[in-house]
């Protein structure tokens, strides 16, 4: 993949397929490394698929025989001198925690974080997703986005209506620049 934000869709949306109700997105960048956890409430995975998971031929998917979104997550992570870790429970969720050096030639971009959310934000399965960003030099947590909330202010409108689908990109856009 080409940035970040494509190996961060990747990842979260399996949570749609693993049943999640929540999915939790947090990136913290740094001027030497670049944090990611992203956590899911979905089927989570037992101790055996876990081992598996980084394998890219193996998926528990039925229409394919190989899954490359958390092998090449991985290998990203890696060939910068960072990682990734994995821990799931069944019944639980998913957690997976990855971290690059910045300052190595193999590390990827960020990329378009914003357009990624806002595909996971606007998903057809009624996951709620919470984004949580800190940049650079900043502690403070400079973009957050939890559409429990949002669902609130709308009273019932849904995320699929033409209109708050405008109003969210540019929400999400405006807020990340």
């Amino acid at each position: 993949m080409v940035d970040l934000s494509l190996h961060i869709l990747d990842v979260a949306s399996n949570a749609f397929k693993a049943n999640a109700t929540l999915v939790k997105i947090d990136i913290e960048e740094k001027e030497e490394y670049i944090h990611i956890t992203i956590e899911d409430n979905g089927c989570g995975m037992n101790e055996e698929e876990l081992k598996k998971v980084t394998n890219p031929f193996f998926t528990s998917r039925t229409t394919r025989k190989v899954g490359l979104g958390i092998p090449l997550f991985k290998q990203t992570c890696e060939q910068t001198g960072g990682s990734l870790t994995i821990t799931s429970e069944v019944n639980v969720g998913t957690c997976i925690d990855a971290w690059m050096n910045m300052h190595s030639i193999d590390a990827i971009p960020l990329g378009d974080i914003g357009e990624s959310i806002f595909v996971l934000v606007t998903n057809p399965y009624d996951v709620d997703v919470v984004a949580t960003i800190r940049f650079k030099e900043q502690e403070k947590v400079q973009f957050k986005l939890d559409t429990r909330e949002i669902k609130i202010i709308l009273d019932g409108v849904p995320f699929s209506e033409p209109t708050i689908m405008v109003w969210l990109k540019e929400y999400i856009k405006s807020n990340l620049s």
